[in-house]
């Protein structure tokens, strides 16, 4: 007798709330969209896009939103639209019970600016995502500059990607780039001294530092590591003591040393 008692209990019990969810579903089907709200996580960091390009992007992918039934708004539709944008990084978009349309978005993060030897000029993302640059803001990004031969056609596509989904190189200059910034950003030494790369006829790597009036000729990208590691003990045995304006030239592409060029006054 318990038994049924109880199975009783969880019958009327799920009853009761497949009455009330449907209740809820069906009071949310009929709500209106009264408001649509944006949130751009990294506003500070960045200024790419602005709440009013996000509006303006919903009201051209679909004019059926503020005013409409929340179930006639088709988020999906609305959330590749704005991933398509250049500059966005990742979009979500929630309906919630008061009728407000939420959108959370993140903007691309630029790790460095190219110059290229036509001088057009992009970024490349913290995902190796090749991006054009925008004409209401500049990051402030290290600038490659020089011999960097590319055929990006941002009117025909948005982006590019460093790497294919294969991992395949698509430019062998950008890539090495891609993979010189990344290092060198993950060094708090470096990435506060360096301030430019150029890159010159043989396709070799010269460095600018912020401070001093000299360049760094780094050469490839083989032994990466090591050349950086043996520039980091020339400048706190050598360069800290005999000052910045000793040398016009340090470099770091020959195996296992460092040649500089003196200045002759």
């Amino acid at each position: 007798m318990k038994r049924f008692k109880k199975i009783a209990i969880w019958g009327g019990l799920l009853l009761y709330l497949s009455v009330v969810l449907g209740f809820v579903v069906s009071k949310f089907q009929r709500a209106q969209c009264n408001a649509i709200e944006i949130n751009i996580i990294d506003s500070a960091e960045n200024h790419f896009i602005d709440k009013n390009q996000i509006l303006n992007m919903v009201y051209k992918s679909s004019k059926y939103v503020l005013g409409y039934p929340m179930d006639s708004i088709n988020t999906a539709k609305l959330e590749e639209k704005l991933k398509r944008h250049p500059f966005v990084k990742h979009a979500e978009i929630y309906k919630n019970m008061n009728g407000v349309l939420q959108i959370e978005l993140q903007q691309r993060q630029p790790i460095i600016r190219i110059i290229n030897r036509n001088n057009l000029s992009y970024y490349i993302d913290d995902e190796g995502v090749i991006m054009p640059v925008s004409e209401q803001y500049t990051s402030l990004q290290i600038v490659a500059s020089g011999f960097i031969k590319d055929n990006f056609d941002f009117s025909r596509k948005n982006t590019y990607q460093v790497y294919s989904t294969d991992k395949k190189c698509l430019n062998q200059t950008i890539c090495d780039l891609y993979e010189l910034i990344k290092f060198i950003n993950s060094d708090s030494f470096l990435s506060a001294l360096i301030g430019q790369i150029y890159v010159n006829q043989k396709n070799e790597f010269e460095i600018i530092p912020r401070v001093g009036s000299f360049n760094i000729i780094f050469g490839t990208l083989d032994d990466m590591n090591e050349k950086f590691e043996n520039f980091k003990v020339f400048y706190k045995q050598g360069l800290k003591k005999t000052g910045w304006n000793r040398y016009y030239e340090i470099n770091l592409k020959y195996k296992n040393q460092i040649v500089c060029k003196k200045r002759t006054s």
